[in-house]
């Protein structure tokens, strides 16, 4: 995890069952100081990258982990290796490209998340684990050795980045049933200043792929 605010760690991921009410048989590591996520996620994994298919789970720091994650986080590891060994990227909520000019149709949700007080689930959290063409980044679970854009303004998007990467390669990215509280002090639908210039950045890069979908819009 890359952290900026040890208060907002400290009351989010740090107090997590799994870190603080057993041994710990998954390290933590907390890259502190860094404002760009990407970059964080880089030098962690190239100090301490195993080998070619290591699982890497990326947090961000205002993400609590329940009970019950552990176990569930566990058991879609095996439902997905059964189903893709060749699996890419994991997370709890992504994204499938629709085919309807309609915005509010044109993406469809997958997995399990209380996001701000709300659950972001409906209709298809069933279908777990599913295909999805992106994933969101307030938790990533990597199965490999995947560079994370440093370029992109502000830290948005370089969830979406990989799971394009993930694409090229000819590798599938899946939505898991591993609940999680993502805590952020945004408010929904609010956009930072660096936003739409990311988005740009992400067009830009991904043209060919267009349009992508991701969870918080649609790149056209």
């Amino acid at each position: 995890t890359a952290s900026h605010k040890e208060e907002i760690l400290q009351d989010n991921l740090l107090s997590s069952p799994i870190f603080l009410h057993r041994k710990i048989s998954f390290p933590i590591d907390v890259q502190r100081g860094f404002t760009n996520v990407p970059k964080a996620y880089n030098e962690a994994t190239y100090r301490i990258l195993k080998n070619d298919f290591s699982i890497f789970v990326y947090l961000h720091q205002d993400v609590y982990l329940p009970y019950t994650f552990e176990s569930k986080l566990i058991y879609a590891l095996n439902e997905i290796n059964d189903i893709d060994k060749n699996w890419a990227v994991l997370g709890s909520a992504g994204v499938l490209l629709g085919h309807s000019d309609d915005f509010s149709t044109l993406k469809y949700p997958y997995g399990k998340i209380n996001d701000r007080g709300d659950d972001w689930s409906g209709k298809y959290d069933k279908e777990l684990p599913h295909e999805v063409d992106t994933l969101d980044e307030c938790i990533l679970i990597t199965h490999g050795d995947f560079i994370f854009d440093e370029n992109i303004p502000g830290n948005h998007f370089y969830g979406a980045d990989i799971c394009l990467q993930a694409k090229k390669q000819g590798r599938k990215c899946y939505a898991i049933d591993a609940y999680i509280h993502h805590n952020s002090k945004l408010k929904v639908g609010e956009r930072p200043p660096d936003f739409e210039p990311a988005k740009e950045y992400m067009k830009n890069k991904w043209k060919d792929m267009l349009p992508i979908a991701t969870t918080c819009t649609v790149i056209r």
